[in-house]
């Protein structure tokens, strides 16, 4: 039988026979996990899609991974909605009735069971999608990415309301975007100015601050201080208060800034060729070395665990990145009427203090120096074990 067979950077080797109405994967020894867009990780959840349009999606942190979804091609990025496990949004090339109809966004609201087709572009001029943002309102979907109108190449910003669904422009003409990042408050870097939104992506603002030009700058969101930290490849890291608007160096990284994300408890990590700058309080890093690993990206996907990304490798993961072995002494926990908790023992200034619930979730709690040791406040929490 007559037919043909192609190979696919990041799909393996297809097979198709000539009445056949479509590709038939026999070979995936090729498979390379090559992300564009690596989306943020929510206590442990992360989905990505590599080059072939495979998506993947891990509940504990990297450990194990399952499939939500095999496209076809130029699979770009994917994010997972910050209050509901189950509502993702992909961008990838699929195949309909035997022919490419363009990239599509795709969103699936029932966890990968059934996705349906959001919005396309002309596959004559392919577009690039940098980054999808689902934010905590999560019927509101931001999506970053150079879109061509006729035949002008053109990076904006499109926004829904209806959770992928009914995209609008609302900037136009961006020169050389960094990542959207935020989930409330949104920020981006453009040709080094920093713009704000304030109003879930309705609108953005250039906040006045700059750093060097560089495509290659990244953006991260801290939820607990509500404030945006800026990487660039020269090393240096900013944050910026968009409360009080101010804009600080607070470090500078050797050998460049490759990627950061910041956890939900506010940790910063960042991925530099000279290791893993790791920061509990945002301000005070520390370095992790790594072995020689082309390395291109960092995910933290839940308390001191991040999954590092290399192309045509995919992940590494590595836990208890922060984490000091210290003698504590004495060590001594007592509870205390109020719901509060008396942590006695030597060392305790150098020691990390989490609560955690029978799930496994950490829970907020209030840490206050008490004369005899650390007293734990868990006061705003419902009654159960911890």
């Amino acid at each position: 039988a007559q037919g043909m067979i192609c190979a696919s950077y990041g799909k393996g080797v297809l097979m198709k026979h000539i009445t056949s109405p479509s590709f038939v994967e026999f070979n995936d020894s090729l498979s390379a996990h090559v992300l564009f867009g690596s989306g943020h990780a929510w206590n442990g959840v992360y989905t990505f899609i590599n080059f072939g349009g495979r998506v993947f999606k891990t509940s504990d942190a990297g450990n194990t991974w399952q499939v939500l979804k095999d496209f076809y091609f130029m699979g770009q990025t994917t994010e997972i909605s910050p209050t509901s496990q189950n509502f993702i949004m992909v961008a990838a090339i699929d195949i309909y009735e035997n022919t490419f109809k363009g990239l599509y966004l795709f969103r699936t609201l029932d966890g990968g069971a059934t996705w349906q087709a959001c919005d396309s572009c002309d596959l004559q001029n392919i577009p690039e999608i940098k980054s999808i943002n689902i934010l905590s309102a999560d019927s509101i979907v931001l999506v970053l990415g150079n879109f061509p109108q006729d035949t002008v190449s053109s990076y904006m910003i499109k926004r829904s309301t209806s959770k992928g669904y009914n995209l609008t422009t609302v900037v136009n003409y961006l020169e050389s975007p960094t990542n959207l990042a935020g989930t409330d408050l949104i920020a981006l870097c453009d040709n080094g100015n920093i713009f704000i939104s304030t109003d879930s992506g309705a609108s953005f603002t250039n906040t006045g601050h700059s750093v060097p030009p560089s495509s290659d700058t990244k953006v991260a969101y801290n939820p607990v201080q509500r404030t945006f930290y800026v990487g660039t490849p020269y090393g240096q890291l900013w944050r910026y208060d968009p409360i009080t608007s101010s804009f600080e160096i607070i470090a500078d990284i050797p050998e460049g800034i490759t990627d950061m994300d910041i956890d939900i408890n506010g940790r910063v990590y960042i991925l530099s060729l000279s290791g893993i700058w790791y920061s509990a309080n945002g301000t005070d890093f520390t370095n992790v070395p790594l072995p020689p690993l082309p390395l291109v990206g960092i995910r933290a996907v839940s308390t001191n665990t991040v999954l590092l990304y290399s192309a045509g490798r995919g992940f590494y993961r590595l836990t208890e990145v922060g984490l000091k072995d210290v003698a504590l002494d004495n060590l001594k926990i007592k509870y205390v009427k109020g719901k509060k908790l008396l942590i006695e023992g030597n060392n305790l200034d150098n020691a990390t203090i989490c609560v955690y619930d029978a799930a496994g979730r950490e829970i907020p709690i209030e840490i206050t120096a008490d004369i005899n040791g650390k007293l734990v406040n868990i006061a705003n929490n419902k009654a159960g074990v911890y």
